[in-house]
């Protein structure tokens, strides 16, 4: 069984990995312009896009939805998932 040294070792690396990763990911989503959405309510659907990251602050900025309800909910909603589908 390897030590907690080599284990925070691996670890460690696979988060900045990881990290990098996202960062890629995030940063095509907003080259393509690529639609996010969440479910809010079952009558509420916020459909934006991905303006920007701060991988630093571990942030994310988006676009305000063109249904203004939507942005509403958004804002009031103490927790939200978002959702993207890339080809």
């Amino acid at each position: 069984m390897p030590d907690i040294t080599s284990r925070l070792e691996t670890t460690g690396q696979l988060l900045v990995r990881s990290g990098i990763e996202i960062g890629r990911i995030l940063n095509s989503m907003i080259d393509e312009q690529a639609p996010v959405t969440a479910a809010l309510k079952a009558d509420v659907m916020f459909l934006s896009r991905l303006v920007s990251t701060d991988p630093v602050e571990q942030q994310v900025t988006l676009a305000y939805s063109e249904h203004k309800p939507a942005n509403s909910a958004v804002l009031a909603a103490p927790l939200q998932s978002n959702f993207c589908n890339r080809l």
